[in-house]
């Protein structure tokens, strides 16, 4: 199965507090902060049997607006790739129980390890 993600945040004259955040796997909210932000993100489920299955799921995010030093910015030079992979597990099939081991990769030193229970989205 395919999940696709489109979200877009648009503020408007909000105070640097209130600044969208890169909100993809592997990227830390709040260490990268714009007016305005949006990304598609991709994620494959394939099972393997019926408890085990792998995933992967790649994305791209874009700022755009005014960033946190109040620099213009656009998608040309705020561009946020995403990529990860990882297995899944199915605990308990009549509660829909699922639990997921990943790992993430972001531009530059961006990275991390998640286990979360239930698919992303």
């Amino acid at each position: 199965m395919i999940a696709v993600q489109v979200t877009a945040r648009v503020t408007d004259d909000a105070p640097p507090s209130g600044f969208s955040s890169v909100t993809l796997p592997s990227y830390t909210r709040g260490n990268y902060l714009s007016q305005h932000y949006s990304h598609l993100l991709i994620d494959g489920r394939f099972p393997i049997t019926k408890k085990f299955g792998l995933v992967a799921f790649g994305g791209v995010g874009c700022q755009f607006g005014v960033d946190i030093l109040n620099r213009d910015v656009s998608c040309d030079d705020a561009l946020f790739p995403a990529v990860g992979a990882g297995v899944s597990y199915m605990l308990k099939e009549e509660a829909s129980l699922l639990i997921r081991l990943e790992f993430a990769k972001g531009k530059s030193d961006n990275e991390a390890v998640y286990l979360r229970f239930g698919h992303s989205f």
